[in-house]
């Protein structure tokens, strides 16, 4: 089995005097796909957030690629980390082409390689028409979307990258049932080539569909770590939830379906 790129360590995030995050464990290798869920003002974000570098532990210890979270400089995390928070601020005029090519500033690859990896970054989320097209002059959805492409642009080849782990909080929030698809498998494909992927999703048929593992939080507590069809069950789903939901399984694919 392969070394993880991430691993939490009974790690656990205090805020305000508020615990976040009470030891929370689990690891992550390249090529794997996992989907935090839970209900609101579970840790989802800080969980997020506590990897990024963004939260300190107040107890435990996360390791990327083997070597304590603290110990990296922010230029080291730049070529192999990358980011998607739930809202990214940019008011200049950039094309799409130009925000996408910011992803490649922690490379030093060249103006021709970065240019081809902007392109297949932009073509990968559906955006290759709109390269020209101002930032500032796009849907909500549309700038999800080029933003991801960034992202993806930023960690896009394991030659420049070494181990690489996506992190996306809330990704599909602001896109259209066709592109919520088209972008989950678009990560899917991503992670496909070696790069670990985490991130949080409210839409638990979306992290059904698409995720090798779901990791479920609740009150700061990661309660089931695991293949969806091993982790979700209806007697989860109103303990977290509340809600009145059936399972089912889809007849081509074989994977759980939530029905409320």
């Amino acid at each position: 089995m392969a070394n993880p790129v991430l691993e939490v360590r009974q790690a656990s995030v205090t805020l305000d005097g508020v615990e976040r995050l009470r030891e929370v464990s689990f690891s992550l290798t390249p090529g794997e796909m996992a989907v935090i869920i839970g209900p609101n003002g579970a840790g989802k974000t800080s969980l997020l957030r506590l990897v990024a570098g963004e939260l300190a532990a107040s107890a435990g210890t996360v390791y990327l690629a083997g070597k304590e979270s603290v110990q990296w400089s922010l230029a080291q995390r730049a070529r192999q980390f990358a980011v998607l928070p739930q809202t990214s601020s940019l008011n200049f005029p950039f094309t799409v082409a130009e925000v996408v090519a910011l992803g490649r500033s922690p490379h030093s690859t060249g103006q021709q390689l970065d240019a081809e990896i902007v392109a297949a970054a932009l073509d990968a989320v559906d955006m290759t028409h709109l390269r020209d097209r101002l930032y500032t002059h796009l849907s909500g959805g549309e700038k999800q979307r080029a933003h991801l492409a960034r992202v993806m642009a930023q960690i896009w080849r394991a030659e420049d990258a070494g181990e690489r782990l996506l992190l996306l909080d809330e990704p599909t929030a602001s896109l259209d049932l066709g592109h919520q698809q088209q972008l989950m498998q678009r990560v899917r494909d991503f992670a496909a080539q070696g790069v670990a992927v985490l991130l949080v999703l409210h839409d638990l048929n979306l992290a059904l569909s698409f995720a090798d593992r779901l990791l479920v939080l609740q009150e700061g507590r990661l309660i089931a770590d695991g293949p969806s069809a091993e982790v979700l069950s209806p007697e989860l789903l109103r303990r977290l939830f509340g809600a009145s939901a059936e399972l089912f399984h889809h007849p081509r694919t074989g994977r759980p379906i939530v029905l409320l």
